[in-house]
């Protein structure tokens, strides 16, 4: 996102350690609120759970305004 930030990211959500690969992706999403309301900062984003047609389109159309 080329976004530069003075300090390390603090682990945002309860399961995804920092040492995950996907964790810069998704701390980096959360922060920009791609995610909307259906992932709240500080609880669970819970990555092995199938996401629903609504929450994908919350993701997408979330992520196409950035």
């Amino acid at each position: 996102f080329g976004i530069n930030y003075d300090c390390p990211l603090p682990q945002l959500y309860a399961d995804v350690a920092l040492s995950d690969w996907y964790a810069d992706y998704v701390n980096e999403l959360g922060i920009q609120g791609v995610f909307g309301s259906t992932v709240k900062l500080g609880g669970n984003f819970e990555p092995n759970s199938v996401l629903s047609k609504m929450g994908l389109n919350v993701w997408l159309t979330n992520v196409s305004a950035l």
